[in-house]
């Protein structure tokens, strides 16, 4: 006599306690960027900029010159939800069933934090790239709810409010370092008097070939290796280079001072604050996010372009 087990699956483990959540880019921008709460609708960042005109001291008499002047930058944030529903009993069938309470009164979320968490951690990285990316007329999904910088810069290069002397296009066989070198020169005659506090700012997939071409020319000379924070020193200058999550398949180089770059929203941490409850109309439990957003920079001529080739 044998056992007979011909009519049994093989066994594979489940690891019924251990459930992986996908990796997710963290949103970066909003921590670079001046921040303004109370931005619901339609806001401006006010502007002034004053007017310094030297006179002949030797002469007697009082003239007043040099004007000082208002302005103004719209904000138009987007107001953006997210809603979720979980129904535990679809798990009932599957490996995660030994997590599931079906007895009244005894609900509770399957595998709770790692959804909550995980949420808010996608939330932060599609706000990271609507940032950037952004266009309420032809956006989709989650690109559709405001205006972020490329697109704002589009608009504006195009219609001259970001001089034309203030945008680059590579040559066809321009490396990505002088790209990089380009924009950074290109600060010093456009805009010097930001040369403190500009950034230069790329995608991951570019400040990775950065990297190797400072590397090969043996210009790899920082205090540290790159870290998380893939942020360098431009070699030879005081200028930093960061790598943008918002910028991932935009291939432009783009210097600014980040805090002239205002992020709108309502309340501080709306788009990581959530609430979850067990709906027992509903017999599921759902979860609500609900925040705005919008991005402004305040002044256009301090901006600098670097276009790829053929853009």
């Amino acid at each position: 006599m044998a056992y007979d087990v011909t009519v049994l699956p093989n066994y594979t483990e489940q690891n019924r306690s251990d459930l992986m959540v996908a990796a997710v880019l963290a949103a970066k921008s909003t921590g670079l960027f001046t921040k303004q709460s109370g931005v619901v609708g339609p806001t401006t960042i006010n502007l002034l900029d004053l007017g310094v005109s030297f006179q002949n001291g030797a002469d007697c008499g009082f003239n007043a010159s040099g004007n000082d002047t208002f302005s103004q930058r719209p904000i138009t944030p987007g107001i953006v939800k997210v809603n979720k529903s979980f129904c535990p009993k679809a798990l009932r069938t599957k490996y995660l069933a030994h997590e599931v309470e079906v007895g009244a009164g005894r609900e509770t979320m399957p595998f709770e934090e790692k959804f909550t968490s995980g949420i808010v951690a996608k939330i932060g990285a599609e706000l990271e790239k609507a940032i950037w990316q952004g266009n309420k007329t032809s956006g989709t999904g989650n690109l559709a709810f405001f205006d972020g910088l490329v697109t704002l810069m589009a608009a504006d290069i195009t219609n001259t409010v970001i001089p034309t002397a203030n945008v680059i296009t590579a040559g066809s066989s321009d490396s990505i370092y002088k790209r990089v070198k380009d924009v950074y020169k290109k600060i010093a005659v456009r805009a010097p008097e930001t040369m403190a506090d500009s950034v230069i700012m790329l995608n991951y997939a570019n400040f990775t070939a950065l990297v190797m071409d400072l590397m090969e020319q043996n210009l790899f000379h920082y205090k540290n290796d790159v870290d998380n924070s893939m942020e360098i020193v431009l070699p030879g200058t005081s200028t930093k280079v960061v790598a943008i999550p918002g910028l991932a398949g935009v291939d432009q180089v783009i210097a600014m001072p980040p805090e002239e770059v205002v992020y709108g929203f309502d309340n501080e941490g709306d788009e990581s604050a959530f609430d979850l409850w067990f709906s027992k109309d509903n017999q599921e439990f759902r979860l609500n996010v609900c925040f705005s957003a919008g991005v402004q920079y305040a002044f256009p001529q301090h901006i600098i372009v670097g276009k790829p080739y053929g853009a």
